[in-house]
């Protein structure tokens, strides 16, 4: 009785969230930085083809509710100068999770969660942390908002929380050239990144000026198995429009 009540409000909760989100005029997301750009076009132009299933929401609901709860905390603990700053020029809008001042000098903060495996998996150096797409969309706030109360922005900072036991890992997303280099919080280069944010936002800007959805990037589905597929089952809402319900698996 009681399982089935609280899976009935989560459900509720989860849908009510989503529609808010949904109820509003679509923008490019700088989230979308750094991964397909031809879903990055039709997420703004169509209405997606395949539906996630309540599990798959309910997992992005989860790692949104906490990243919310970890960042009104620093908030609360006057770590964080200011949170949930919108940013946007017309083409591209989002949300900084937090701005952080250090010796005067204000940063871009983006706070992801993670679960465990994937956290202690990347923290042997193996997982690939920080991730393409939130270097980018780090560095395209940064870019946006230029400064904070007249001070010109350093190079953001992305934190990696593990859900399961709270353990945090940071970088430091510093320009050197035309990479992108992330320092570990001791000062260890980690991974090196083509620094080309800006024209990855120009070309989406031009795809959405024209109303032009850019071609499929792959030769099929298993090309790229994180954007399009994995483990074996399609990972996109527009999978269906891209390669057909034949190939669902």
């Amino acid at each position: 009785m009681i399982a089935e009540a609280t899976d009935r409000v989560i459900t509720a909760h989860r849908q009510a969230r989503e529609e808010e989100r949904t109820g509003k005029k679509r923008y490019l997301r700088p989230s979308s930085l750094g991964q397909c750009e031809r879903k990055a076009i039709l997420e703004v132009l169509e209405e997606p083809t395949d539906e996630w299933d309540e599990r798959q929401l309910r997992v992005f609901s989860v790692g949104s509710v906490f990243e919310e709860w970890v960042i009104r905390a620093l908030k609360e603990d006057g770590i964080l100068t200011a949170t949930q700053v919108e940013v946007s020029d017309g083409f591209f809008k989002g949300y900084v999770d937090g701005i952080i001042v250090v010796d005067g000098v204000p940063r871009v903060l983006e706070l992801k969660s993670v679960h465990s495996k994937a956290f202690w998996w990347a923290k042997k150096g193996d997982g690939g942390m920080p991730y393409d797409s939130h270097i980018h969309q780090a560095w395209a706030y940064t870019l946006m908002l230029k400064e904070w109360e007249g001070e010109a922005l350093a190079a953001p900072v992305i934190c990696y929380v593990s859900k399961d036991d709270l353990t945090i890992s940071e970088y430091t997303i510093v320009r050197q050239g035309d990479v992108y280099i992330a320092y570990d919080e001791l000062g260890n280069a980690r991974r090196e990144v083509m620094a080309d944010t800006e024209e990855q936002m120009e070309r989406l800007r031009g795809f959405l000026e024209r109303k032009e959805i850019p071609p499929i990037p792959f030769g099929s589905p298993d090309e790229h198995s994180y954007l399009c597929m994995r483990r074996g089952r399609p990972n996109c809402p527009f999978y269906t429009r891209c390669w057909g319900a034949t190939l669902c698996r």
